[in-house]
């Protein structure tokens, strides 16, 4: 006999393998004079959304500009490396939610590593400035105020101390420090939104220095609780609603 519960777990099962099926893992390998480079990343079945053929294009672009130089490379005193690991995070009619790992050393200090999330439209595959929808501008843009700007990054400061880790790093968050202090410290590694996951989730992010790079988290966070920060008449409301 079949139930209703048997009939949600097939349609959740197929829900899945459709998910998955939009895409395969592509890894890539290089190796030159004084220089490796790894890169993983999917690619989106370019028949299943409209948006997925450029979605491709433009996320493998953005990867090897990110790269080394390898004419530098070549010259330098020690070896250059850069990698990239792309997961998806967010799949849907509407969205592709990514987060990008990388590491590299091309030169300066020391290596650089960490991640960062961008969400593209499923529909069109250009990259989606999430920020916007909350008025967080980049600084170029006429419409940004640095009074403004603060203002909302304290409030996204405020969301993301509630979903501070419980191991946190004694150094970052833990210890005797008091949740005032806790923030100021969330306020000073410039919180920020990194774009949309499953699960119709907003990704809040802090970018803090190297110095500092063991303090970074992320949370994934409902409607709920960001609707206040989201602009009037923006498309996120329908979205994520």
């Amino acid at each position: 006999m079949i139930t209703k519960i048997s009939i949600l777990i097939a349609a959740s099962l197929l829900s899945l393998t459709a998910a998955a099926n939009q895409y395969k893992t592509v890894k890539e390998k290089k190796s030159t004079k004084n220089y490796e480079q790894d890169i993983s990343y999917p690619r989106f079945n370019k028949t299943s959304v409209p948006g997925y053929a450029r979605l491709n294009t433009e996320l493998k672009k953005q990867l090897l500009d990110g790269a080394c130089d390898e004419k530098e490379a070549a010259m330098a005193e020690y070896p250059f490396n850069y990698s990239a690991d792309v997961s998806v995070v967010g799949l849907n009619s509407r969205y592709v939610g990514l987060q990008i790992n990388y590491d590299d050393f091309c030169g300066g200090a020391h290596p650089n590593d960490g991640y960062y999330f961008e969400t593209f439209s499923a529909q069109t595959g250009t990259l989606l400035p999430i920020g916007d929808e909350f008025g967080l501008y980049d600084y170029d843009n006429p419409k940004y105020n640095d009074a403004k700007d603060q203002a909302i990054r304290l409030e996204i400061a405020k969301i993301l101390l509630k979903h501070l880790p419980k191991d946190s790093d004694t150094d970052c968050f833990g210890g005797n420090i008091s949740e005032q202090e806790k923030l100021d410290t969330l306020v000073s590694f410039y919180p920020s939104i990194g774009g949309l996951a499953k699960n119709k989730t907003v990704v809040l992010a802090i970018s803090p220095p190297h110095v500092a790079e063991v303090c970074q988290f992320d949370a994934r966070v409902p409607y709920d609780e960001v609707k206040d920060l989201i602009l009037p008449g923006s498309y996120l409301i329908d979205w994520l609603k």
